[in-house]
Order: C-alpha cells, then sequence, then structure tokens
C-alpha cells in the first residue's frame, strides 16, 4: 500500500490490507469484543496520506475504505449492522490518529481557487475531500462548521455534494 512502485498495485494492496482488517472487526462486532485499530493499517495510512510524490486523485483513492457493499460481498452471511459499525469505528480511528496531518492537508488543499475542470485542480478537490470526509468523522463541533462552510462556499457540484454528505 505505502511501497509498491505501481499505482494500481498499491490501491490493491491497500484495498486487501483494508478488507481483511475491517471484516475482522466485523467478527469482532458480532462476537462482542472492543475493537481496535490494526497498526500496519494505520501506519501504511499514514504514509500515504503524507506521500506528496504521488497526484491527489491517487492518493485520494489509495485512503478510501472498500465500502459496506464491497465488505458484504466478501461475508458469507451478511451481517450489514456489524459491517456498518466496524466501517465507521476505522473511519475514525484514522482520523484520530491523523488528525493533524489531516487538517494540514485540508487547509493546504482548501485554496478556493476559481473552479477549473484541469487535471491538478481535480487531483487537489479529490484529495481535500477525503482530507474532509475523515475530518468530518470526528464529529467535533470545528468539523461541522468547516463542512458548513465549504457546502456555503463551494462553486462547485464536488465540493458541494462532499460537504453535504459529510454534514
Amino acid at each position: 500500500m505505502a511501497n509498491d512502485v505501481d499505482p494500481y498495485s498499491r490501491w490493491d494492496a491497500g484495498q486487501r490490507l483494508a478488507e481483511n482488517v475491517l471484516l475482522e472487526l466485523v467478527r469482532e462486532v458480532q462476537n462482542g469484543r472492543p475493537l481496535a485499530l490494526d497498526a500496519q493499517l494505520r501506519d501504511a495510512f499514514g504514509r500515504v496520506l503524507g506521500d506528496e510524490g504521488r497526484d491527489g486523485s491517487e492518493r485520494a483513492q489509495a485512503l478510501s475504505l472498500p465500502g459496506e457493499r464491497v465488505l458484504a460481498q466478501a461475508m458469507a452471511v451478511v451481517d450489514p449492522d456489524a459491517i456498518h459499525v466496524a466501517r465507521r469505528f476505522v473511519v475514525r480511528a484514522l482520523a484520530e490518529s491523523h488528525q493533524d496531518q489531516l487538517l494540514r492537508l485540508y487547509q493546504t488543499l482548501d485554496t478556493r481557487e476559481p473552479y477549473r475542470a484541469d487535471k491538478r485542480s481535480t487531483d487537489r478537490r479529490r484529495l481535500k475531500n477525503v482530507a474532509l470526509r475523515y475530518l468530518a468523522a470526528l464529529e467535533m463541533p470545528e468539523s461541522v462548521g468547516r463542512l458548513a462552510a465549504q457546502f456555503d462556499q463551494a462553486d462547485n457540484m464536488t465540493d458541494m455534494q462532499a460537504a453535504l454528505a459529510g454534514l
């Protein structure tokens, strides 16, 4: 996830790692055991987050966890509640572990430049909105304020939708 030279292989490795961690946490939820964030996932996430050598779209994809539907497809008997609890736990735990880095990244990328449809701007928006999504998971008053401000000031559908989803 953090070291392969091929972008697809990095993304795939991250998805597999996250899926395995999430499915194990689903089992923990089902058995009523306490949840703990996997250190390998936490550390790899941090390395990807700080890797400025990758473009924003690639980093945004690499930082996104498998969806609940993907996790359900990997289960013999689907437990939507346990999947939701486990996935929400990981998102929040990653946000807590990397809060300062996520906030710096968001602030750096939240330039309020006029909308442009070029690659650089698209990469910036994608990565900024992933950082925003993780910060929103912290459910702190300043996170809600950040979401509301982005929604109110958005001049494009991407930023508006990301803020609305977080709200």
